[in-house]
């Protein structure tokens, strides 16, 4: 093979595949936030870069905080993670989601893989052996930590 170490195409595309991070906790820091508006309300998407992990230090997640009332739960624990719990302090969505960069908080991640349930198609939880077998695997945040 024209490639030293690698016998085929499938070995390579293989290789190339960028493997998931293995579920566990993770530190990681706020690096963008941008409020978008979807059709159930206004939500942020954060992208976070995984830092002091050593072996996965510059991995990126990406995670989704809505402002819709069914998710009031979720960005309640969020604002605690990131230690901004005095909402007052922010004018609007805006102001809240531009206050969050920077802000380092841990996580819990795990893998998942897209799979058709019921007739619906829904992220199932995968391990990372599975996750290695299938075409997408991607890591989510399952939840944030909050620190006592």
């Amino acid at each position: 093979m024209f490639i030293e170490g690698i016998g085929s195409y499938e070995e390579a595309e293989r290789l190339s595949r960028v493997q998931p991070i293995p579920k566990g906790k993770y530190h990681v820091q706020v690096t963008k936030a941008e409020v978008v508006q979807g059709p159930k309300g206004k939500y942020i998407n954060y992208r976070l870069d995984l830092i002091g992990n050593s072996e996965f230090n510059g991995r990126v997640l990406f995670h989704m905080v809505s402002f819709a009332p069914k998710a009031i739960g979720l960005l309640v624990a969020w604002s605690k993670a990131v230690g901004m719990t005095n909402w007052e302090d922010y004018p609007n969505e805006e102001a809240y989601a531009e206050a969050t960069v920077g802000k380092e908080l841990d996580v819990e991640v795990g893998i998942y893989e897209a799979r058709e349930v019921n007739g619906v198609i829904k992220d199932v939880e995968i391990t990372l052996e599975e996750a290695l077998e299938v075409d997408k695997p991607k890591n989510r945040v399952k939840k944030v930590v909050i620190s006592k």
